[in-house]
C-alpha cells in the first residue's frame, strides 16, 4: 500500500488538443501557438491565440490598428507603420469578450488554473511585469496559459508535495516563432518566463481569466491515456528543495517529466519518438547574460561592449537525443540553490543548437527589445550570432557579427522603445 501511495499518475501532458474530463493530474486545451509579429506585440499575439481558440479570428495588426492606428488614420495591416509597433494592452474586450481580472502582484492559484482548464475548458492570459523599476526597468511580457500538470493530485501523499504543479504555456516569443513549455508554478508566481533570466524585480499580476466569448463555442478537448509510473518521493523532495549543483536539479527535473512522454507528447517536444525521449540525456548547462535597456541607451557604439553584459542567475540545460538537442530545461538560482523554472521550448532549443554549432558559447538577451543572441569570444573580441529572424530590428537568424556592430543596430530601437505588452487595461468584468 505504501508503494501505491507513492505512485505518480503521469499523463501525456504535451499532446496537442486534449484536456482532462474533470479535475485531475492534467488538463490541456487546444490553443494554437502563434508567434508575435513584432518584438513588442506579445499582447496582440496572446489576444489572437485566446480569441482564435473561441472561433474569433483577429490578426495582431488589426488589434494594433484599433489600439494605435485609428486615432491617426493609420492601418497597421499588412505592414505596420512605426506608430503601430508599440507595447500595448490586451484588447479582447473590443471584440465582444468579457473576463475576470486579478490585480497587481497577484497570481492565479493552482486550483484556479485547474478550474480554467478542467472545468471551463478555457485558456487564460497572464502578465509577468516589472514591479520594481529600479531592478528591471519598465517592461514585461504577456503569455497564454493552456494547461496544467499536477502529478500528485488525487493521490494519498499529495499533502507532502503541494508545490509540484506546472503550467503549460503558449509563449508568443520569439517573434514569428513562439515557444511551448511547462513552467514550474513558483516561477510563474515570481513573474518569470522563458526569456527572462533573472526575474529580479518582477511579479505576476493582472491575469485575465474566466474568459467568455461573444458566442458560445464547443470546447476543443480530447482525453489522454493514463500511464502510471513510480518515482521515488525522495527525488521529488530534492527537486523542490533545489541544490547548489545545477546539473543535479536538471537531471531530477527530466527524470520527473520523461515518463509522461507518449509518442504525441514526445513529438511536440521535438523528439522523434517516445523511445528517443526515454534515451535522452541532459547536456552541459549554458550561461545567459542580459543587456538592460538602460545600459544599452547609455552605451556609445565606440565603447567596450563587455560592461553591458550582466550575468544572470539562469541556466539553459539542453536535452539531447540521437545526437540532436531536442528540448531544454530552464533553471534559476535563488540563495545559491538552483531550482527548476521551465521545461520544453524545442523552438528555442533548435535555434540555440544551430548557433552552438557555429561556435556559440553562451546566450545574450536584450531586455525589452527581446532579442536573443549566442555569444562567443575569440582573440579577446566578443561576437554575437542572431538566434531568430526579426526584420523590424534587422535581425537575421544565424548572422554573425562583432558585438559592437550588432548592438549599435539596436541602440536606436532602445532609444525609441515604447514598451512591451500588458493586460493592465480593459479590465472588463462579467
Amino acid at each position: 500500500m505504501k508503494r501505491i501511495a507513492h505512485l505518480i499518475v503521469l499523463i501525456a501532458l504535451l499532446g496537442a488538443g486534449w484536456s482532462a474530463k474533470a479535475q485531475g493530474p492534467l488538463g490541456y486545451v487546444n490553443v494554437p501557438l502563434i508567434g508575435q509579429k513584432t518584438n513588442v506585440w506579445c499582447w496582440a499575439a496572446s489576444g489572437e491565440m485566446a480569441m482564435q481558440y473561441f472561433g474569433v479570428n483577429v490578426q495582431q495588426c488589426t488589434e494594433a490598428t484599433f489600439q494605435f492606428g485609428q486615432a491617426q488614420g493609420v492601418n497597421c495591416c499588412p505592414t505596420p507603420a512605426a506608430v503601430c509597433v508599440s507595447g500595448g494592452q490586451v484588447v479582447i474586450s473590443h471584440y465582444g469578450f468579457t473576463y475576470q481580472q486579478l490585480g497587481g502582484n497577484q497570481a492565479l492559484t493552482p486550483a484556479q488554473i485547474e478550474d480554467q482548464i478542467a472545468k471551463r475548458h478555457e485558456p487564460w492570459i497572464f502578465n509577468p511585469y516589472c514591479a520594481n523599476s529600479g531592478d528591471c526597468g519598465s517592461w514585461g511580457h504577456v503569455l497564454t496559459g493552456v494547461g496544467y500538470f499536477a502529478p500528485f493530485q488525487g493521490l494519498p501523499n499529495i499533502a507532502a508535495f503541494p508545490g509540484l504543479f506546472f503550467l503549460i504555456v503558449n509563449d508568443p516569443w520569439p517573434p514569428n516563432t513562439g515557444s511551448f513549455y511547462l513552467e514550474f508554478y513558483p516561477s510563474y508566481k515570481a513573474g518569470c518566463w522563458w526569456g527572462n533570466g533573472s526575474c529580479t524585480g518582477y511579479a505576476e499580476g493582472w491575469d485575465i481569466y474566466d474568459i467568455v466569448p461573444p458566442k458560445p463555442q464547443p470546447p476543443k478537448v480530447k482525453f489522454p491515456t493514463l500511464v502510471a509510473k513510480y518515482i521515488p518521493p525522495e527525488d521529488v523532495r530534492a527537486l523542490l528543495a533545489g541544490d547548489p549543483n545545477p546539473e543535479k536539479i536538471a537531471e531530477l527535473s527530466w527524470r520527473l517529466v520523461r515518463p509522461a512522454l507518449t509518442e504525441e507528447a514526445a513529438t511536440n517536444l521535438g523528439f522523434e519518438s517516445a523511445a528517443a525521449a526515454e534515451r535522452a540525456r541532459i547536456t552541459r548547462p549554458v550561461e545567459q547574460f542580459d543587456i538592460s535597456l538602460a545600459r544599452l541607451r547609455a552605451w556609445k557604439p565606440q565603447s567596450d561592449v563587455e560592461p553591458l553584459l550582466e550575468h544572470t542567475p539562469s541556466l539553459l540545460v539542453p536535452v539531447e537525443a540521437g545526437g540532436r538537442m531536442r528540448a531544454s530545461i530552464r533553471l534559476r538560482q535563488e540563495e545559491k540553490r538552483w531550482r527548476l523554472s521551465a521545461i520544453g521550448s524545442p523552438q528555442f532549443t533548435a535555434a540555440w543548437e544551430r548557433a552552438h554549432a557555429a561556435g556559440g558559447e553562451f546566450i545574450v538577451f536584450v531586455q525589452g527589445l527581446e532579442v536573443a543572441f549566442a555569444g562567443k569570444r575569440a582573440g579577446g573580441k566578443l561576437t554575437l550570432i542572431s538566434l531568430f529572424n526579426d526584420p523590424e530590428l534587422r535581425q537575421k537568424e544565424g548572422e554573425e557579427m562583432p558585438a559592437n556592430r550588432a548592438l549599435a543596430a539596436l541602440a536606436e530601437a532602445a532609444a525609441g522603445y515604447r514598451g512591451n505588452g500588458a493586460t493592465l487595461a480593459n479590465r472588463t468584468q462579467r
